[in-house]
């Protein structure tokens, strides 16, 4: 493939994943305002004060860790899957960026139980802490150019 091309296809597959990390990148700081408008209305959580749902909480957040800690590895998964990557570099960039969107989907979903922990409690931390874990795992496996092109040249990198 000529050089410019796929320069010219690499930026553009760039410019996609980056505009769909960040839309993910911001849900979750919408997940984590929606629970602060709920509880501040007092529309959530339990009405003695205290927590009904102590260990589904736990439990909840112990999955949205395993979402966080798993997310690179299913990334990889997926831009392996088929039996390693093909020898068109178009296939490849599209793998590469189904690898990175599928990681911050998974990385997504721990917001979305610390928000399911957040409503069943009316504990704000289970939203917060996790929203927070998932951005910064998130801004930490940002799609690069770098590995982009190791995994056009030498196989697939790690991500994230």
């Amino acid at each position: 493939m000529d050089p410019d091309k796929l320069d010219y296809l690499i930026e553009q597959r760039l410019r996609f994943m980056g505009i769909i990390c960040a839309a993910l990148v911001g849900s979750v700081f919408i997940y984590a305002a929606i629970a602060w408008l709920l509880l501040a209305q007092g529309e959530i959580g339990p009405a003695d004060g205290g927590s009904q749902f102590p260990t589904l909480s736990y439990v909840l957040a112990g999955l949205g860790f395993c979402a966080l800690v798993v997310a690179p590895k299913i990334s990889s998964m997926v831009l392996r899957s088929d039996g390693g990557l093909d020898e068109n570099p178009e296939q490849t960039l599209q793998r590469y960026q189904t690898s990175v969107i599928v990681g911050f989907a998974v990385r997504e979903s721990a917001a979305i139980f610390g928000l399911v922990a957040t409503f069943l409690t009316g504990n704000m931390a289970w939203v917060a802490g996790l929203a927070m874990a998932a951005a910064l795992t998130m801004i930490a496996a940002w799609p690069r150019k770098e590995s982009l092109l190791s995994a056009l040249k030498t196989g697939p990198a790690p991500i994230g």
